[in-house]
Formats: structure tokens, C-alpha cells, sequence
């Protein structure tokens, strides 16, 4: 009795150790996917990363960041479209995709008012 007792725990210790080798390997085979789609209230605003001064895209566009750490990212942008004042808008993008589409046809949504000079 106490032989197969070994046995089954040997086997659950095993099982348990395929399995966080297993995880080890999904995690980084598919780095983590995030996305963010801005909508600007009016459409046609230019879209710039505060944090290199590189323009994103101009709205309504989808924004996707692939990350090896899994860690959300702070991101603050300057919004500009002619007539209408700059808006600076911060947001926390959550890497929670395993693809690049996934991350494409599930954003989050980043709504941006525009006011009027």
C-alpha cells in the first residue's frame, strides 16, 4: 500500500511540474497583445506619444502593443486636430491578448472630446 501511495504522489508531483513547464512555454511562445482604439469627438485628430513626441495615428484608428513582460504600460498622448485646443489623455494599456488579432477585435476604448477654440 505504501508503494502505490509513492507511485500516485510521484505522479501528481510530475503532473504539476509538466504543467508549470508547460505555462512557461505558452507564456513565452505568445508575448501578451494590447489595444487601444482612440475615438475623438470630432473624428480627424492626430494622435502623439508624449513620451517620444512620435505621432500614433490619426482617429478613429486601433493603437496594438505587444510586450515581453506582461506589464501594463502608462501611455499619455497629446491630441491636435486644427481649431479645436490640445488634449493630453493618460490610460493604462493591459496587455491581456495571446494575438495580435485578438488584441485588434477587443480594445479598449480611449474616448477623447474635443473643445473648440
Amino acid at each position: 500500500m505504501k508503494t502505490m501511495k509513492s507511485i500516485v504522489h510521484f505522479s501528481l508531483i510530475a503532473v504539476a511540474v509538466g504543467f508549470v513547464f508547460y505555462l512557461t512555454g505558452c507564456a513565452s511562445s505568445h508575448p501578451p497583445y494590447g489595444a487601444a482604439e482612440f475615438i475623438s469627438n470630432p473624428p480627424g485628430a492626430d494622435v502623439i506619444n508624449v513620451k517620444d513626441n512620435k505621432a500614433m495615428g490619426t482617429t478613429p484608428f486601433t493603437y496594438v502593443r505587444k510586450t515581453e513582460e506582461s506589464e501594463a504600460e502608462y501611455i499619455t498622448v497629446k491630441v491636435t486636430k486644427p481649431g479645436y485646443e490640445d488634449k493630453i489623455v493618460s490610460f493604462f494599456l493591459d496587455p491581456i491578448h495571446r494575438s495580435e488579432e485578438d488584441a485588434k477585435n477587443d480594445p479598449q476604448q480611449v474616448d477623447i472630446n474635443l473643445m473648440q477654440k
